[in-house]
């Protein structure tokens, strides 16, 4: 959300977030429900009078826990996968893997580095069936942020993480819908694999 329209735009004004999302280990669910309660966050999914069972049935099924802060109104998801699907992606960005994105003066943020950031979109989008068309702006701002080879570059990681359909889609959907510039020799490898 917020890391993404400084990765990709530059601007914190220029991308609207509904959420914050904060991926954790799922041990660390616990630690972290307590020091969102503490901050005046209240759970809002699953119900907060699911018994510990429950509560393990919701995680096997769902990767997030959701929390509202009244005032100012602000939603958080702490995620413990990148995906209801636990296989896909299933191996999570190690720290070295991660980039601190500069938010305002003096303070920053821990994000995915670019690799997995665009494999991630593209999947999350591919998956969501790209009902939202700003999920296609942020990866063709990522993609016009790209020098020569970028493009190409990215694809391969993520087709190295399992999506490579979904990055052929997003590209292939950037060019068409966007006007993305993507590389000649590159859309013919993309036709075949979306």
């Amino acid at each position: 959300g917020v890391t993404l329209a400084m990765v990709g735009y530059g601007d914190l004004g220029l991308r609207h977030s509904r959420d914050l999302d904060i991926v954790v280990h799922r041990k660390s669910i616990p630690a972290a429900n307590r020091l969102l309660e503490g901050a005046g966050y209240r759970q809002y999914e699953p119900l907060t009078s699911f018994n510990e069972a429950q509560l393990r049935m919701w995680l096997l099924r769902c990767k997030e826990l959701s929390y509202v802060h009244e005032r100012p109104h602000v939603i958080v998801e702490l995620h413990s996968r990148l995906f209801d699907n636990a296989q896909l992606m299933a191996d999570a960005p190690v720290a070295a893997a991660l980039q601190m994105v500069a938010m305002t003066e003096g303070n920053s943020l821990c994000t995915f580095g670019e690799d997995d950031l665009f494999a991630y979109l593209c999947a999350h989008g591919a998956i969501h069936c790209w009902f939202r068309l700003k999920w296609l702006a942020d990866i063709g701002a990522l993609l016009a942020r790209q020098p020569e080879g970028g493009v190409e570059r990215l694809y391969l990681a993520a087709d190295a993480r399992g999506v490579g359909r979904c990055a052929a889609q997003a590209i292939l959907l950037c060019r068409q819908l966007l006007g993305t510039a993507i590389p000649d020799q590159l859309i013919t490898t993309l036709s075949r694999s979306s």
